[in-house]
């Protein structure tokens, strides 16, 4: 009889690593060669939809969906950040037959905590590079901070997005086209400059993918000497909104509740927020 899930950790992860690429096939026959106490994993990764076989001995093990082959990268980095706590997960699997995005993303959540609690950095499973531009002006004598509604997310966050490849040859290019795009402005109208020697790290799990990302922020400035008139999906917010990184009725502004670009924006800046020239004239300026 096999060993307690919680004790198999090693022979799944090397069972999941195995099964990491989802361009070949694996040979059941070998893994049992080599991992003997195997046979009661695979079953319950084919159980969970996991694992397929695709011939008629049964003996080559495939992935069957790109879904599938992001929960099986997901279970053997758990197995092996977090091998204590992943025990509990294997055992569960045959719980998670029909992988959704949602079951992904609570597990890659699990993931994330049981790894930080082990005291591991957890590894993220995809990279996305995007800008973050700053838009900064003033109104009544306060300072006040542009800020757009995002696909994707609730509320309200940095102007911004993601690096296009097919586009864009650096984040410099990325923030220009994100300006022109959401702002409707002209190249000649602005400049974007760069706020930050190296980008600011976040990692999180992504709830469209499920997935833990290392996202990667370039912060700019926009400056300009002309007024400017968005349109509805954008406010302006004061400044300890975003010191905040809530609104006054306590929604968060997605980007600025994550303590490094908080740490960024009030710390790395030289003077903060705070020491930033204006965007564009005053609000309340007369025309």
């Amino acid at each position: 009889m096999m060993q307690p899930w919680r004790d198999a950790t090693a022979a799944a992860a090397a069972i999941l690593k195995s099964l990491s690429d989802p361009k070949r096939s694996v040979s059941r026959s070998r893994i049992l060669a080599q991992l003997p106490h195997a046979d009661e994993l695979i079953a319950a990764f084919i159980a969970a939809g996991l694992v397929g076989r695709n011939d008629s001995a049964g003996d080559r093990l495939v992935v069957p969906t790109a879904a599938a082959h992001r929960v099986i990268q997901s279970l053997a980095l758990y197995c092996e950040e977090a091998p204590e706590s992943a025990g509990d997960v294997l055992a569960d699997l045959p719980a998670y037959v029909g992988w959704t995005i949602g079951d992904l993303f609570r597990m890659e959540t699990r993931r994330v905590i049981a790894a930080r609690a082990a005291g591991v950095d957890p590894t993220p499973l995809r990279r996305q590079a995007s800008a973050l531009i700053i838009v900064k002006s003033r109104q009544d004598g306060d300072d006040v901070y542009l800020l757009a509604q995002r696909r994707g997310w609730r509320g309200y966050g940095l102007i911004g997005g993601k690096f296009n490849t097919h586009t864009d040859r650096s984040l410099q290019d990325t923030a220009n086209r994100e300006l022109v795009e959401e702002l409707h402005l002209s190249r000649g109208e602005f400049r974007a400059q760069p706020q930050l020697e190296a980008p600011i790290v976040v990692k999180a799990v992504s709830s469209r993918l499920g997935v833990l990302t290392a996202y990667h922020f370039e912060l700019f400035q926009m400056l300009s000497g002309r007024p400017l008139v968005p349109g509805r999906k954008f406010a302006w917010f004061g400044r300890e909104a975003v010191r905040q990184g809530v609104t006054a009725n306590g929604d968060s502004l997605n980007h600025l509740a994550y303590p490094e670009i908080q740490r960024a924006l009030w710390h790395d800046l030289s003077g903060g927020l705070d020491g930033l020239p204006l965007s564009i004239p005053p609000l309340d300026s007369p025309e």
